[in-house]
């Protein structure tokens, strides 16, 4: 196998979303859906009121920014295994984020957009039957 047929790395096809603004838009997406997750809103909220920093004698007279670092510090362990699942699961989800994802990436490959390997020449994506463009 010669060096135009080296498989293409995941971080190359990643930079090259990123540079056609593919990536931002997905993440933005993410971002957006995890923000209307009202279950996980409301349980943020709920480990910032029961939160000892915040409910600490003398809390009332630490200054916004002490007493946001103590909030953080005692909520944010309990919090991010919570937003990572939440996360995970606006990705894997079967339906709009996954297929778009999908779609993205098969599009590039279709497309024959190529990817530059690490010596600086241009690769195309291989395909991979493991992953057939979904029908629309």
């Amino acid at each position: 196998m010669n060096k135009e047929n080296k498989k293409i790395r995941k971080e190359e096809v990643i930079a090259k979303l990123k540079d056609d603004g593919d990536f931002d838009k997905l993440r933005l997406k993410i971002i957006l859906k995890l923000k209307d997750n009202v279950q996980l809103h409301n349980n943020i909220i709920s480990a910032v009121k029961q939160s000892a920093a915040l409910n600490r004698l003398g809390s009332e007279n630490m200054k916004v920014r002490q007493l946001s670092n103590a909030i953080h510090d005692e909520v944010w362990n309990k919090m991010i295994g919570q937003i990572s699942d939440s996360l995970w699961e606006i990705i894997r989800s079967e339906g709009s984020t996954r297929t778009e994802i999908t779609e993205i990436v098969v599009s590039h490959r279709n497309n024959n957009k190529t990817f530059e390997n690490s010596q600086g020449r241009d690769v195309k994506i291989e395909t991979h039957q493991k992953y057939p463009i979904p029908n629309k």
